[in-house]
């Protein structure tokens, strides 16, 4: 900082005069503001539920009365879905998609930047879904195709998603028929689809091999669509973590305990981790022990029990855990 001296009556005052500016100082940058931009903005839409809203939202950056490009703008909502985070454009402009959730009625997001004091509050209505016209299996994970074993617990769950004319997300009446096959309902299925218009089934092998046909139909149309399912020889799995073995087939553990008939295999499954493990009988009568859990691939060690009688087996390296293995 520069100073003058300035003579004040008798004597000198040392007064000082500011940065190298002149001594008038530097007036603080213009304070930023975020608002919704004045035309389709996006807000007070309305949407099916779980279906994303046709207009984007639109936020627009100023300071001073100029656009600020290249800033982050985030967005939040406690309802559905939308996109965290877009930058402004060269008009100061950002944009975010915003998926409503399952349940109707109106629903609120916002929008915030750093380094500006306001947020911007966006609504939207959302509605009930539309009747449906069709079913499609285009859910991720719809589970056709699935090839499990005899004994398996279960297949995973069937999925089919209700379509309006619009093929939008669409309410109705879904009913699951076996057409052939060796598989049963785990419960009851069918009914009306759910808030994001999908119906689900449960099967379960009923013990024998074959390849099965389920389908599911929508109510008072001809639209329907068809699983193939196979079911194939039995295979017994135990899942070992650090804390017990798991029976894949009934959920039993520590002891896991698995029935199978004599010449059968199982198959013990590690859920990785860097300790070692190794599966050993424990007791009359014995059975040979696989070795430790390769690190390598998938961490898996098998046994075929050829001669009746009630295996017990623990881990080697934690005797905590246990299972048994009855050969009939």
């Amino acid at each position: 900082m520069r100073h003058l001296l300035l003579w004040c009556g008798a004597g000198l005052v040392l007064v000082g005069c500011g940065a190298d500016d002149g001594g008038l100082g530097l007036p603080p940058p213009p304070e930023r503001n975020l608002s919704a931009t004045a035309t389709a903005s996006g807000d007070n839409q309305s949407g099916g539920i779980s279906t994303t809203l046709p207009l984007p939202l639109r936020v627009v950056l100023e300071a001073g009365g100029t656009k600020v490009p290249g800033a982050t703008v985030s967005w939040s909502t406690g309802q559905g879905s939308i996109e965290p985070q877009s930058v402004t454009d060269g008009e100061g402009i950002a944009t975010a998609a915003w998926t409503l959730d399952t349940i109707p009625g109106t629903q609120s997001a916002t929008a915030s930047v750093v380094g500006a004091p306001n947020k911007v509050s966006f609504h939207a209505t959302a509605v009930p879904l539309r009747p449906a016209v069709a079913l499609t299996k285009g859910v991720i994970g719809n589970g056709d195709g699935q090839t499990v074993s005899a004994n398996a617990a279960s297949f995973q769950s069937l999925r089919v998603l209700a379509l309006d004319e619009e093929r939008n997300r669409a309410s109705g009446q879904v009913a699951w028929t076996i057409e052939s096959g060796p598989v049963r309902f785990v419960e009851p299925a069918g009914g009306p689809t759910d808030a994001m218009g999908i119906s689900t089934a449960w099967l379960r092998p009923i013990g024998t091999e074959g390849h099965a046909v389920v389908r599911a139909s929508l109510t008072g149309t001809a639209s329907s669509v068809a699983f193939t399912l196979t079911v194939g020889p039995p295979h017994y799995l135990v899942r070992l973590s650090s804390s017990s073995f798991l029976s894949l087939q009934n959920g039993t553990q520590n002891p896991a305990v698995d029935t199978i008939p004599a010449g059968a295999t199982v198959t013990w499954q590690l859920d990785f981790d860097y300790d070692p493990h190794r599966v050993v009988s424990v007791g009359t009568p014995a059975f040979a022990t696989p070795g430790d859990f390769p690190y390598a691939g998938h961490p898996e060690v098998s046994v075929t029990f050829t001669v009746p009688g009630t295996y017990h087996y623990t881990d080697f390296y934690n005797s905590a855990v246990t299972g048994i293995v009855v050969v009939q």
